[in-house]
């Protein structure tokens, strides 16, 4: 007859229980998982690294400003792509002749790749060669798009400088269709490469507004460019792809740690991880833990950057709770993304403050060019000829502000620490950590006269 052990009895009862109760959980992780996915894939979102390939979509060849952008920054010589990077331009300081003549006869240089950008400014479809099916993508397509924002912004200043309004406007736009090359890309990197491609067109149109007068043409064609960039998709775009690539990791934790390693696991520690740790946590319904979370924090951001201005600024501080939620509950992937997703919903609000500013400053422009020089006396003033409506401001839901100064005018958002500093920009030179207003300056202390610049 054998012999029962009470002790050894309860052990493997309660082993059982255990092994039952996280069975139970780690089925209820994974159908609530399941049915957060088919939500998500119902409203046409991808929830796979193949689905957002798809997601973002294909282009023809023979349409695709993609492959001219990267075809003309393959011709550039690497001396205007330094020469460029390098070329300071300040609001109200002309380019000085020897850097003029420097910057033009690189330029000329190059004017075969010039020639292909303008080429594909004209284009409004993109898709860069990148696959998005993999969760470690090569995005070398993205310093490129930035050499050539800086080479656009060179050819703007020599065409000020040369008193060729025509070319600036051309290269102004050409910018900004670089920055609008990326926008259908799901890819919060992307988006944020787009947002500093626009930064550096206003920076050329700001150089270019203080120094000269374009014509109503020219300004017309740079007012429509602006628009397009004012995007209210873009930054849940990046977010979607965000999600994407974070639900393929957490669903499958060992091929993205794979993914992520350039060698094999080599010591204790690394082979430890590898045959122990990952194995039991996977088991236990470790990974599915933090995917719910993520999917849940992350879906909920996504909203937010889609909430109405100034909504979705003031979201910022409910992700800060989300981050701060997923750091004490130990959801180790979701706490390590969202910090990183707070920037970039603050980063997007920014965005859409110069763009905004700008767009209010060539409405402007527009006025003052059919009334003699005159300023309006406020933004209402130029609706509906010049504006059909008063731009909003993202950090508080308001029109624009806009104060006249002694020579020209100032358009400004109150910025991030939303607070009205009646349009003061931060100085030059190293930053106080102070908040300042987002501005657009112009001042221009007379009127120059008018040559053909055709």
């Amino acid at each position: 007859m054998i012999k029962k052990h009470p002790v050894l009895t309860v052990l493997v009862a309660g082993l059982l229980f255990l092994v039952a109760v996280v069975a139970i959980w780690r089925s209820s992780l994974s159908s609530a998982n399941n049915e957060r996915l088919r939500i998500i894939e119902s409203r046409g979102e991808p929830t796979s690294l193949a689905a957002l390939d798809k997601f973002y979509k294909s282009v023809p060849d023979e349409s695709n400003a993609a492959l001219l952008w990267l075809k003309g920054s393959a011709a550039l010589t690497n001396n205007l792509g330094d020469i460029a990077g390098n070329l300071s331009i300040k609001r109200g300081i002309p380019l000085s002749e020897e850097k003029r003549q420097e910057t033009a006869e690189a330029l000329a240089e190059n004017a075969d790749a010039l020639a292909l950008f303008h080429q594909a400014a004209r284009f409004d479809q993109s898709r860069y060669p990148v696959s998005l099916g993999q969760l470690f993508t090569n995005l070398s397509h993205l310093a490129p798009i930035k050499g050539i924002a800086h080479v656009l912004r060179a050819e703007v200043a020599v065409a000020i400088a040369e008193n060729n309004t025509g070319a600036a406007s051309e290269g102004i736009c050409a910018i900004l269709a670089a920055g609008r090359s990326m926008a259908r890309e799901p890819l919060i990197i992307s988006q944020l490469v787009g947002y500093a491609v626009d930064a550096i067109a206003l920076q050329a149109l700001e150089f270019a507004l203080n120094d000269a007068e374009l014509r109503e043409a020219e300004l017309a064609n740079i007012q429509t460019a602006i628009s397009k960039a004012d995007d209210s998709e873009s930054a849940a775009r990046g977010l979607i792809g965000e999600r994407a690539f974070f639900i393929s990791a957490l669903s499958d934790p060992g091929g993205y740690l794979a993914a992520a390693r350039a060698t094999p696991p080599s010591g204790i520690e690394e082979i430890f991880s590898e045959v122990v740790i990952l194995p039991v946590t996977r088991l236990t319904g470790f990974w599915q833990r933090d995917l719910r979370f993520g999917i849940d924090a992350l879906t909920t951001n996504i909203a937010w950057a889609r909430l109405p201005d100034p909504q979705r600024f003031q979201s910022a501080t409910n992700s800060s709770a989300i981050t701060s939620q997923a750091k004490s509950g130990y959801y180790m992937m979701t706490s390590t993304l969202l910090p990183a997703l707070e920037k970039y919903i603050l980063r997007d609000s920014n965005h859409r403050a110069q763009i905004r500013t700008a767009l209010a400053a060539v409405a402007i422009e527009r006025y003052r060019a059919d009334h003699k020089n005159e300023l309006p006396a406020d933004l209402p003033a130029l609706i509906p000829a010049y504006i059909d409506r008063v731009p909003l401001d993202p950090y508080d839901g308001l029109a624009l502000r806009y104060k006249r100064t002694n020579n020209g005018y100032v358009v400004y958002s109150i910025g991030p620490d939303a607070k009205d500093d009646g349009g003061a920009e931060p100085p030059r030179g190293p930053k106080p950590k102070a908040l300042w207003d987002v501005t657009f300056i112009v001042e221009r202390p007379a009127a120059k006269p008018k040559e053909a610049n055709d």
